[in-house]
């Protein structure tokens, strides 16, 4: 077991908990997201700031600006998640670089992939819809963010609220289960204080 004192208690207490926070936003705004598709509209947004600065207010009539990127950090950090328990985008073993930091440098195996697939699990979808989502957004991460592509349209991720948020949360449950659970270490507090206008 690795002692819990240097690089594993900062990957897991700050860049582990910052983005399993970011996947419950996703969450959050594709859950709305989805309310307002089924109204046939999408909703505006308006971004406030808080602080010793200055607290401007920006409006939008649209809230793609808020959503598109929390929404493309959330993929980003999927396909992270997903490399850090040993599988590339493919979803094969993936070959670890130098520079790679995963879950064997926490002293912990690499799951197979039933056992991901396991701990990735929810009541809420099937495991085939949770392997076709990540698979989706694997692909998505992959080469529709980083490339100018004929293979679908940037827009295309946004009839995908579903897929996202199932992932999100079973990304989630996986990194609970297979290590905070396994090191025996407290889940991060993932919750947001939601206020209604």
């Amino acid at each position: 077991m690795v002692t819990m004192n240097t690089r594993p208690t900062k990957f897991l207490t700050e860049e582990v908990a910052v983005a399993l926070q970011n996947l419950q936003l996703c969450r959050k705004l594709c859950e709305l997201l989805q309310e307002y598709d089924a109204t046939g509209n999408r909703p505006a947004a308006t971004l406030r700031f808080f602080g010793a600065g200055s607290t401007p207010e920006i409006q939008s009539t649209n809230s793609g600006f808020v959503a598109t990127p929390v929404i493309f950090t959330a993929i980003i950090d999927i396909r992270k998640f997903t490399g850090f328990f040993g599988y590339s985008g493919s979803l094969m073993k993936k070959t670890k670089s130098q520079d790679d930091f995963d879950i064997t440098d926490l002293g912990l195996p690499y799951p197979s992939l039933d056992d991901f697939f396991t701990a990735c699990f929810d009541p809420s979808f099937s495991q085939q819809e949770f392997e076709e989502a990540l698979r989706y957004l694997l692909t998505y991460a992959n080469k529709m963010i980083a490339h100018f592509t004929t293979v679908a349209a940037a827009s295309d991720v946004y009839i995908r609220f579903r897929k996202i948020d199932i992932v999100c949360m079973g990304i989630t449950n996986a990194m609970y289960r297979l290590v905070y659970d396994a090191l025996g270490l407290k889940h991060p507090n993932l919750r947001f204080d939601e206020r209604d206008a």
